[in-house]
């Protein structure tokens, strides 16, 4: 795989230009933490190569639409820094940090931005505010204008179904999948693009989410449902950071 980056790189003559290779830790969630970054670094380098999981990479490449200089590549963390528990491998980043070097590009690397002010800026990613509107419309026309946002996880196999929650309809959001849930599945303008949910999730009456990629979106964008943004602490099994998110933005439980 970093044989076919660095073809990839040549092919596409970006060894002659001033350049950076980004390696966010890869999920969508740390794509939409990373943004500001990336923008910034778009700015100031002729070329941004952003590398991303395979899975992420139409998603990705959506984001950045509109910045012709942010060039997308999918790699898998998975093979190339993380051990089998999911933690680095010392021995594939350093592997890693050789080749980047040795293409002569400037790099950096998720774990060395973990602090809040440096992660968290001004977010700025393809958005189409036609579409959110139209999937806003249609949900209303379904459900009616009182509803909660659910954000369901099947690969992970999180859902929210037996949590406390108001006597609204409940919208069920689980990217990649079709709900069968309030006929949702019936909404003819649904979307896998996460930033074409930010009508609904801004309208919503209540928002009920765990940390993931729709946290995110609802923290950058200092989305506040009328009755709360509520985030289950241990629904995903992982440690709640203060760098992740800003804690004002939920009402943990």
């Amino acid at each position: 795989m970093l044989r076919k980056l660095k073809d990839f790189i040549i092919d596409q003559h970006l060894l002659e230009e001033n350049k950076i290779i980004l390696f966010p830790n890869m999920g969508l969630g740390d794509q939409i933490m990373y943004n500001s970054r990336v923008n910034l670094y778009s700015d100031v380098f002729k070329y941004v190569i952003l590398c991303t999981h395979p899975k992420n990479l139409d998603m990705t490449k959506k984001m950045y639409s509109h910045k012709d200089n942010v060039i997308v590549y999918p790699l898998s963390h998975e093979k190339y820094w993380l051990n089998d528990k999911r933690g680095l491998d010392e021995s594939k980043f350093k592997d890693l940090c050789t080749f980047i070097n040795d293409l002569g590009c400037s790099f950096e690397f998720a774990r060395d931005i973990n602090t809040y002010e440096l992660r968290y800026n001004d977010i700025y990613v393809y958005r189409d505010l036609k579409k959110e509107q139209m999937m806003y419309d249609e949900i209303v026309a379904e459900v009616g204008p009182k509803y909660i946002v659910v954000n369901d996880d099947e690969l992970r196999q999180i859902y929210l179904d037996d949590m406390k929650k108001s006597d609204y309809p409940e919208v069920h959001i689980n990217l990649g999948t079709k709900s069968n849930r309030v006929g949702i599945e019936r909404i003819k303008s649904l979307s896998n693009y996460i930033f074409d949910w930010v009508e609904v999730l801004k309208n919503a009456y209540e928002i009920h989410t765990f940390n993931s990629s729709f946290a995110n979106v609802i923290d950058r964008l200092n989305i506040k449902a009328e009755n709360g943004n509520y985030m289950y602490t241990d629904a995903s099994n992982r440690v709640w950071e203060d760098q992740s998110h800003k804690k004002e933005s939920f009402i943990l439980i």
